[in-house]
């Protein structure tokens, strides 16, 4: 056999190929696990004369490519064969081909190794089938492999095959986003961070979301050949671009900071950071209790509330007069109260609720006695009290409700009306009610959930923070807090198909996802099952119906069934 080589290429051939920050491969005919592949992204040239032909047998028993020309003769620079072009941005680094030529015995038949930069390789004669590798000129954006004649004339038959070939790209650019929206600086519930993101080379692979080092949230999909994750079959294997939607529940951590990240990941392993690392915070439970102590100093009282813990907390401030059943003092608001001749002979204490977006706490000081034998403004001022522990909150006989079950929208708050009664069915006034939350989920455990104190009526209003299904119980009383579900839902026409896309909010995603339904009208064309962030995909034939999504009840996800999103066409 003889072969011939021009001297760059010669040194080229079986060099180590050079470091490069992001590459990734494209496999044709056999993957990198040896798995069958088609000779796709490879694309044959159109050939005009009869006798030069290819064959695509990567899947076949023959488990190999073929271009060959048929017995007879070759007019001169007939060319046949495979070629691939780098997509903008990127280039070709190496080529690795394994395969075998026979039958060019005659002068004229070469086979060659081509880029837009410069040739390679080139052989006239047979070559035994083995894996070869090329590396290639910088820049390099079209590769050939090709039989070719470069004879007057050249006599078949003549045959290569390719039992496996890749090809290695280098992609230098890493991923973009803009219009970047963040999560606010204290997060509730179910957040957000959005974005466009776009990429020049490989396309977009992955999203991801980080808080305090641990991912919390993914999206978008690409997925590799199995035994290299970065192989592929296309030279743009993911999305050039995408909107990206990565959820934090922040329930799902505990309250307080937490530094927060978002990156973007390119097919060929360029990693971005398009948000943060920002400090953000995360509040989902009431603050926790404290103390409140009353200091007199003449006939000013001053409550001082401390220990209490929360995220930006809030205090506000009643005073009570207990003679002895406790009942509002009338525009008595302020952390600062000045005593009355009223209030002789009876005793005052603070009432301090702490507010933050989890939810309310109230605790009560301990009585401070006004005495009765002198005017409340001779009075003897008696030492500040030592802090002490939350008054004991008395026993209550009755806790009425203006309604057991509320049903509400998904992030909106509720007000829970009530009034406490003695045994006498008399207003109970300054009664202090713990409230206490269980999610209406399967293995649900209750937690305290905040505090309210009753007015000199014995009314009182809970404003409940927005957030899943759940059962509150105020005092002795139960109400049912049923909350919808919500979700958003995409769709985007593909031919004849119609791909859906959306995902749930308000987290609290079991194990197994939640069963969506995709209807058109009252039909359900689909049923799928959400991942654990609650997204979801599905794909249907295309109709001229619009389509909705509806989440099915689900007894260990505490929301109502309904409608997620807006109806769509596509």
């Amino acid at each position: 056999m003889k072969s011939i080589l021009p001297i760059a290429a010669a040194a080229l051939l079986l060099a180590p190929p050079a470091a490069l920050a992001a590459p990734y491969r494209v496999y044709a005919c056999s993957g990198p696990d040896h798995a069958p592949l088609s000779m796709h992204p490879f694309e044959p040239y159109e050939v005009p004369v009869p006798t030069m032909n290819h064959y695509d047998r990567c899947r076949g028993p023959e488990s190999s490519a073929v271009f060959e020309w048929a017995p007879g003769m070759i007019p001169a620079s007939q060319t046949g064969g495979w070629w691939l072009r780098a997509p903008e941005g990127t280039a070709f680094t190496q080529v690795r081909w394994t395969g075998s030529v026979s039958g060019a015995r005659e002068p004229g038949a070469h086979v060659e190794l081509d880029t837009d930069i410069g040739l390679v390789a080139s052989w006239a004669g047979d070559l035994g089938e083995a894996a070869r590798t090329f590396a290639l000129p910088a820049g390099s954006s079209l590769i050939e492999l090709r039989q070719t004649c470069r004879a007057a004339l050249c006599a078949g038959p003549v045959q290569t095959s390719t039992s496996a070939l890749s090809a290695e790209l280098d992609d230098p650019e890493a991923p973009a986003a803009t219009h970047v929206a963040g999560l606010p600086e204290t997060a509730h519930g179910l957040a957000a961070v959005t974005f466009a993101a776009a990429d020049r080379g490989s396309g977009l692979a992955r999203a991801a979301l980080t808080v305090d080092g641990t991912v919390r949230a993914t999206a978008l999909s690409c997925e590799s050949l199995p035994g290299d994750a970065h192989g592929f079959q296309a030279v743009v294997p993911c999305p050039p671009a995408a909107p990206v939607e990565l959820a934090f529940d922040s329930a799902r951590v505990p309250d307080g900071a937490h530094v927060v990240s978002a990156t973007l990941e390119d097919a060929a392993g360029n990693l971005e950071t398009v948000y943060g690392p920002v400090t953000r915070m995360s509040d989902n439970s009431p603050p926790v209790a404290g103390q409140v102590t009353v200091a007199r100093t003449g006939d000013t009282l001053t409550a001082t509330p401390a220990g209490f813990d929360g995220q930006a907390v809030a205090y506000t401030y009643r005073w009570l007069r207990c003679a002895p059943e406790c009942g509002g003092i009338e525009s008595a608001t302020h952390s600062r109260y000045r005593v009355s001749a009223a209030d002789a002979g009876h005793a005052v204490r603070a009432v301090v609720t702490a507010t933050d977006l989890g939810g309310a706490t109230s605790v009560r000081s301990a009585a401070l006695t006004i005495p009765a034998a002198t005017s409340a403004s001779a009075a003897t001022p008696p030492s500040p009290p030592a802090l002490t522990p939350p008054a004991a909150i008395a026993p209550v006989r009755n806790v009425s409700l203006s309604r057991r079950t509320i049903k509400v929208s998904y992030g909106k708050r509720v007000e829970v009306r009530g009034r406490v009664t003695g045994a006498d069915g008399a207003p109970a006034a300054g009664a202090t009610l713990d409230v206490g939350a269980k999610l209406r989920m399967r293995g649900a455990t209750a937690r305290r959930e905040g505090s309210i104190g009753s007015a000199s009526d014995g009314r009182f209003t809970y404003v409940a923070p927005a957030g899943a299904s759940r059962d509150l119980k105020i005092g002795a009383a139960t109400v049912r807090l049923l909350v919808t579900a919500a979700g958003t839902l995409r769709a985007s026409r593909h031919g004849a198909l119609v791909r859906f896309s959306g995902r749930l909010r308000g987290g609290h995603i079991p194990h197994g996802g939640v069963l969506v339904e995709i209807r058109a009208g009252r039909r359900v064309v689909a049923l799928v099952r959400t991942d654990g962030h609650g997204a979801y995909r599905a794909t249907r034939r295309a109709t001229r119906q619009s389509f909705r999504a509806r989440t099915r009840a689900d007894s260990s996800w505490p929301f109502v069934s309904a409608p997620v999103g807006s109806p769509v066409s596509a």
